[in-house]
């Protein structure tokens, strides 16, 4: 279809079931479509309807929204980079090289192993991901008949094409020379501005929350290691690193705690000049 007419029944997880949603709700163009909220969608459709509908609906909604929207002009697909995957796009491609899923199934499975945690994905990139992947020909979708509580939609699975992709971009030298930017660490270097006992009561609400994360990651440790079997498994690499992490911090929070009635003033502080060199 040449580009610029694309219609809704184009876009990936739109069936029968969804064009008739659309049409309830008035949107009958892609470029009308890219133009709406899809909470609000889901909220209206909800009231035209007399009903609550299954929150897979909005998910798709998410999905069609992000679609429509990303029809603005770009480079083809075809001709996309490996600097243009995005961790988006490599989660998802990781994923269903494991099996076959549709985009509902795939937000699911990544909440249950708590991507959130480990890498910045939301349900509506997953969606706009989804729609990308296919396009570059790195994911192939069909058509499943499985029973679903919502509407029509397509499984996934990542092509050869996409396997390559993902072994290309796990190559690159970027991942192991970043440093994070701690938001904890900013507020430090901007806590000598702080009023008199916050300084305190910071480290303390920090200390809190560290060790809340510390229970929390525990446990799912625990329930990683029921599911693999054995300690020699990434995702239980991952967890132990972090819960190593939160409690090296907090070793270092009982030492600025320590520290803190020594601390003054730099005794010899340089700035920057304008004048030339």
């Amino acid at each position: 279809m040449a580009k610029g007419t694309r219609q809704l029944a184009d876009l990936i997880s739109i069936g029968p079931a969804m064009l008739r949603d659309f049409e309830l709700l008035g949107i009958r163009s892609v470029a009308q479509l890219a133009r709406q909220n899809p909470q609000r969608m889901y909220a209206r459709l909800n009231r035209l309807s007399d009903q609550r509908q299954d929150p897979c609906v909005l998910d798709v909604f998410c999905a069609a929204v992000a679609q429509a929207y990303a029809e603005k002009p770009r480079r083809r697909a075809g001709r996309a980079s490996r600097a243009e995957l995005t961790t988006p796009d490599l989660v998802l491609l990781s994923l269903l090289a494991e099996r076959p899923m549709h985009g509902y199934q795939a937000n699911l499975e990544l909440e249950r192993r708590e991507i959130r945690d480990w890498a910045n994905l939301s349900r509506p990139q997953v969606y706009y991901s989804l729609q990308k992947l296919a396009r570059a020909g790195l994911i192939r979708a069909s058509e499943t008949t499985e029973p679903a509580a919502g509407p029509e939609r397509s499984t996934f699975e990542t092509t050869a094409k996409g396997r390559a992709a993902l072994a290309g971009a796990l190559e690159r030298e970027e991942w192991t020379r970043q440093r994070e930017r701690p938001p904890f660490l900013t507020w430090i270097g901007l806590s000598w501005q702080a009023r008199p006992g916050v300084f305190q009561l910071q480290l303390e609400r920090r200390r809190e929350f560290l060790e809340k994360e510390v229970a929390r990651e525990k446990e799912v440790l625990a329930s990683i290691l029921a599911e693999v079997g054995h300690p020699y498994h990434e995702a239980v690499w991952m967890v132990s690193f972090v819960v190593e992490q939160f409690k090296l911090e907090l070793r270092w929070l009982s030492k600025l705690k320590r520290e803190l009635p020594l601390r003054r003033p730099a005794e010899k502080p340089c700035y920057a000049t304008s004048e030339p060199v």
